[in-house]
């Protein structure tokens, strides 16, 4: 992960993405090669292990009032903006 190092706020865009691109590829070439190794059951334990371990930050995310506030917010405008769409191209049910 070394282009993450630098602070993200000083990043341009372009930067950004191209940290981003590299970490993913890393991520992948890491998880290509772990599979390779790994037995079916060890890959489902492994996923299960995660699902176990992200499940209490879900919930929690999920019953912090702002997030859905802001979850709410990004719902609605997506709405509008898809009946926006719907009434301009005549398919409005």
């Amino acid at each position: 992960m070394k282009p993450i190092l630098k602070e993200l706020s000083t990043m341009t865009v372009k930067e950004w993405a191209a940290a981003y691109r590299a970490v993913n590829e890393e991520e992948r070439q890491e998880l290509l090669e772990r599979l390779s190794k790994e037995t079916i059951e060890e890959s489902v334990e492994t996923y299960f292990a995660l699902v176990s371990r992200m499940l209490p930050l879900v919930l929690e995310a999920e019953g912090n009032e702002e997030l859905q506030s802001l979850r709410e917010r990004d719902y609605r405008r997506q709405f509008e903006r898809w009946q926006r769409l719907a009434e301009r191209t005549g398919r409005v049910s």
